[in-house]
């Protein structure tokens, strides 16, 4: 079925298009390092706040093909630091995607990204040193409705970072994610579903007594849910999941209830509100800490003040809880931290042409911990203007 599916995607007369945005935008950052008050007046960095400026230029090839479209997106973007320049970094990415719309109420789509970033400066050992970072990415999902009331969805995304310099191997690391849904539709307006999700993850070349061979961590949450629709306007949609840890030192193996609920409403057409709460079990990008238990609470609220200026305001607070390995050496030791952080974004876009647009951003965060080298406040501020010169709104992802 699927070969004759394939074999009806007749070709189109539809053209090739491409799209071409370059821009640039001014950052200002009152914690860089993102360091304690001890840590920042203790500093020997050049400073701790910094203005940069990036510009870049961006593509985008889209090839309609039949039911299918091809997509192929790069990125070039360069980052100056005023002070430090150790800091000053270029970036690279590609991505390209293939989206297939079946004949019998399905659509496919897989996507690869791949991003190269450069830079003089190494975090870790406090020492100018050139260092590239690459990160790979290749995602899938499916979605098909079985009937007019049953829906399934699949998805899979596998990723890799990799550091070229050894002494940053630690920081390595190889990540795959699956996640299967179905859905009925009772009624119009009420949608239960089931759903379940893997992830795994292994930082190999981070190593202690108790994982000589690696640190490997696997997730799984499997849960049942329902969204409501009361009126066209209004979602409403919650889940509750049973979520298990196995890691390979057995420190952190255990089961967790996670759960979300999400709120999403169009107030008058030009005014959205969404909220979320989220008890989860996520994976944790830090060295030797590969999951923690976490709770999220989000406000975004956006308006459309015109056709050309949007607005938008988002708080979110976060509360997590970690076992972390502290040492690289013989012998097993952890600790366990306790931290919450606060955050505040206010975004501004204004479209002064069909082409031509300005953005402004402002951003607050807290984050308090039990231990005071956690602690750290920041402030960040930027505006940016980019040109589109050719073709639609790039949307590819590759920042």
């Amino acid at each position: 079925m699927l070969l004759v599916a394939l074999a009806a995607g007749r070709a189109t007369a539809d053209p090739v298009r491409l799209a071409i945005d370059a821009g640039a935008g001014v950052n200002y950052d009152s914690n860089l390092y993102r360091l304690s008050l001890l840590e920042k007046r203790s500093s020997q960095f050049k400073s701790v706040d910094d203005v940069s400026v990036l510009p870049h230029i961006a593509g985008q090839l889209l090839v309609p093909l039949g039911l299918q479209e091809f997509s192929l997106a790069g990125r070039l973007s360069r980052r100056f630091h005023a002070y430090n320049t150790d800091l000053d970094a270029t970036e690279t990415g590609i991505a390209a995607r293939l989206r297939y719309r079946l004949p019998f109420e399905c659509s496919v789509t897989l996507a690869a990204h791949q991003f190269r970033r450069l830079t003089a400066y190494d975090d870790v050992l406090g020492t100018p040193r050139r260092i590239t970072v690459r990160d790979r990415l290749a995602e899938g999902n499916a979605s098909c409705s079985i009937t007019p009331a049953l829906t399934a969805r699949a998805e899979a995304s596998a990723g890799d970072r990799a550091n070229r310099d050894p002494l940053l191997s630690v920081y390595d690391l190889n990540e795959f994610g699956a996640r299967g849904e179905v859905a009925y539709g009772l009624i119009d307006t009420v949608q239960p579903f089931v759903a379940a999700r893997y992830r795994h993850r292994e930082q190999p070349d981070f190593v202690s007594a108790l994982t000589p061979d690696g640190t490997r961590a696997s997730i799984v949450d499997a849960g049942a849910g329902v969204r409501w629709s009361p009126t066209q306007y209004l979602t409403l949609s919650g889940a509750a999941n049973w979520t298990r840890l196995r890691e390979n030192s057995h420190r952190r193996d255990g089961d967790l209830a996670t759960g979300e609920i999400v709120v999403d409403w169009d107030a008058t057409g030009k005014t959205r509100l969404h909220l979320e709460a989220v008890r989860s079990l996520d994976v944790s990008p830090n060295v030797g800490a590969i999951a923690y238990p976490a709770t999220t609470l989000l406000a975004r609220a956006s308006w459309d003040a015109t056709p050309l200026l949007t607005a938008s305001l988002e708080a979110r607070y976060r509360h997590r809880a970690l076992l972390r390995d502290i040492n690289l050496g013989t012998l097993p030791l952890t600790r366990r931290e306790r931290d919450n952080t606060v955050g505040i974004d206010a975004r501004v876009e204004y479209k002064i042409t069909d082409k031509f647009m300005a953005r402004a951003a402002a951003g607050y965060r807290n984050r308090s911990a039990n231990f005071a080298e956690l602690e750290y406040r920041a402030a960040v501020v930027s505006v940016g203007l980019s040109y589109r010169f050719a073709g639609p709104p790039l949307d590819v992802g590759l920042e």
